[in-house]
């Protein structure tokens, strides 16, 4: 690599494992000069352990005070338009110290990830008016575990509604189903060969199904529409539907003898149900006040309200679905509702432009039904993988890979979390690396 072209492209492919696999991936410095040994690369650049080190330093560094002020001026440049509405997720971690997480559901911005000592609702208050204080937008819900600082941060200094993690609901019946697998287990292996054995198993077997079932309809009855017709789901038909499931899975569980503990978790999950519903009804007023500002023509309102919307959140759906099952039964309906949108004259009236804003819009408000707050889970779980690789996560390192997930990763679509929610393109985080750290320089060249 011999002429300035060639110094450009070793310096970026320097920067680009160290970026990679040093800030991103974690690796230490001696597992990155391993790699450049074996690349061939150690013979043009200075990799020895501790230069490596204190590259990556700069490198951390740098990547924080880049997001610092990118983040500045895109809140600056969206400054004078409308506020940003965020959902957002909330949640507490352990990487030996304690980090606060809050998340933009709709566009995966992290407006905030921090150390702290506690997670009272001060602590929380804090926390977010730090991350908040300088950006155009305003909370509208919040969802989170039941967490008791989360709580009363939501409720006394937000105070906009607090939605209840649905998969947080759903993980308290996972005991009540293993403790009746272990009593069918139990009756299998007792020495009893009777009918009274037979049919004490098939009772069990019953009751097992009754439970598995009820946790899935559990899921599948928090959403604003049905997902089989597109049709919309009343606050009280959904409120009946898991009162009813939570009672058949109560029953299964008394008549299977199972401990009060056991039977207590039934009884949580119950109290969490007024939440979900309130969740379903405060989306319901939110979708209709957005649509109530488009101010359109009501013949066009009514398609938007009755077909465009729900086959936005359908088609959420059918992008998230894990099976084949679900995604072609999903894709039954969405067709069904492309059809009505075709036929619809108030929808044909419009033009090619206004339609694609309003499936954008649509989109959109779709994103703000938020059953869980599985995006701040999902974040947990790339910060223990990356915890687990050094055992630590210092405060500068963890603001760099806030940065990196803010204005680095891309969706399939091409967007980072700062584009969507800003709706502003920004300059490429590993671009200004490249700019600003200076090429390591030759090896030392020891006397024979």
């Amino acid at each position: 690599m011999s002429g300035p072209q060639g110094a450009r492209a070793l310096h970026r492919i320097v920067l680009a494992a160290l970026f990679v696999f040093g800030v991103v991936g974690g690796a230490g410095a001696d597992t990155l000069r391993r790699f450049f040994v074996l690349a061939g690369i150690a013979p043009l650049v200075a990799c020895s352990p501790s230069t490596l080190r204190r590259t990556l330093g700069t490198m951390v560094h740098a990547l924080g005070d880049w997001g610092d002020a990118t983040g500045k001026a895109l809140g600056d440049a969206v400054r004078a338009g409308p506020e940003r509405l965020l959902s957002l997720a909330l949640d507490e971690t352990w990487k030996r110290s304690m980090i606060l997480v809050a998340m933009d559901v709709a566009s995966g911005f992290i407006l905030a990830e921090a150390h702290a000592t506690a997670r009272d609702a001060a602590t929380w208050s804090a926390t977010m008016t730090k991350a908040l204080g300088a950006l155009p937008v305003k909370v509208v819900q919040a969802v989170a575990d039941e967490a008791k600082g989360i709580a009363a941060y939501v409720a006394a200094q937000v105070g906009v509604h607090r939605g209840s993690d649905l998969f947080h609901g759903l993980y308290e019946l996972g005991p009540v189903l293993r403790a009746l697998h272990a009593k069918h287990a139990e009756v299998e292996a007792a020495p009893s060969t009777g009918s009274e054995r037979t049919n004490a198993l098939r009772r069990l077997r019953h009751r097992i199904e009754i439970v598995r079932e009820g946790m899935g309809a559990l899921s599948d009855t928090m959403h604003p529409f049905n997902l089989r017709t597109g049709a919309r789901v009343e606050p009280t038909a959904m409120r009946a539907a898991m009162e009813q499931w939570l009672a058949r899975i109560r029953y299964a569980a008394s008549e299977s003898g199972l401990s009060a503990s056991a039977r207590a978790r039934i009884g949580k999950v119950l109290r969490l149900v007024p939440t979900w519903v309130e969740s379903l009804a405060w989306w319901q007023r939110f979708e209709a006040t957005q649509r109530a500002a488009l101010a359109l023509p009501a013949a066009l309102d009514a398609v938007v309200g009755e077909v465009l919307v729900p086959w936005a959140y359908l088609s959420r759906c059918r992008e998230r679905a894990t099976s084949a099952a679900e995604r072609a039964a999903l894709k039954v309906a969405l067709e069904a509702l492309s059809a009505r949108l075709s036929s619809s004259s108030a929808w044909s009236s419009v033009t090619s432009t206004e339609q694609h804003s309003l499936r954008e819009w649509a989109s959109w408000v779709a994103s703000h039904f938020v059953r869980a707050s599985s995006c701040v889970e999902g974040r947990n779980g790339a910060l223990s993988l990356r915890y687990h690789h050094r055992r630590a996560l210092p405060p500068a390192v963890l603001k760099a890979l806030t940065v990196v997930h803010n204005y680095g990763l891309r969706r399939p679509d091409g967007t980072t979390a700062a584009e969507r929610l800003f709706g502003l393109r920004h300059a490429d985080p590993f671009e200004h690396l490249v700019e600003v750290i200076t090429p390591l320089p030759l090896p030392r060249r020891r006397a024979a």
